[in-house]
């Protein structure tokens, strides 16, 4: 096999692949976090855990050095509610379209996405760094971009009342705060 990473990388999730040793068949496989990685993460992106994640993919080899990764992103994590901060599960299943280009045809591209509309078709683009496409980097920057920012548990509301105002009272605007001072 082509893996030439590990966990004890700089990166959370690492799995490193050398291109030069991808078959032109290309490979199929699965990667998962281990749990020490899943730590690592939980901490990088403040959840409160992170069960699984999981990439199953098919990286195959479609030029001179470019490669296209289709797959699948799996986790099964926890946020608190930012309103009840209670534990919110949530699944994340997502296709994963990416094709892996040299930094310098990565920058020739984006000049021309510059110049022209870009098409919304096209794939997501990640450079191969030192001869290696990250699959782990991959997979835990697809899940950063799933991550909701301000998690609400389904059925929560949050009803804001000024200070000093009970329920009952009639908001009459910005001053109504003031009214109830000045009633004191």
């Amino acid at each position: 096999m082509a893996e030439i990473g590990s966990s004890e990388t700089v990166q959370a999730f690492s799995r490193q692949f050398q291109v030069d040793q991808i078959p032109a068949g290309g490979l199929k496989d699965r990667i998962e976090a281990s749990a020490n990685e899943r730590g690592a993460i939980v901490e990088l992106l403040d959840l409160s855990s992170l069960g699984s994640l999981i990439l199953s993919f098919e990286l195959k080899p479609v030029g001179a050095k470019r490669f296209v990764v289709l797959g699948r992103l799996g986790a099964r994590l926890q946020q608190l509610c930012v309103v009840s901060l209670e534990p919110i599960e949530i699944d994340v299943d997502r296709a994963i379209e990416v094709e892996f280009v040299t930094e310098k045809e990565l920058l020739r591209r984006q000049d021309i996405a510059e110049d022209e509309l870009a098409d919304p078709a096209a794939m997501d683009l990640e450079p191969i760094v030192g001869g290696v496409v990250d699959l782990g980097q991959l997979a835990y920057e697809c899940l950063a971009t799933e991550i909701e920012p301000y998690p609400r548990k389904p059925g929560i509301d949050f009803e804001w009342k000024p200070a000093g105002m009970s329920g009952a009272e009639e908001d009459d605007g910005p001053f109504s705060a003031l009214k109830v001072l000045k009633e004191k």
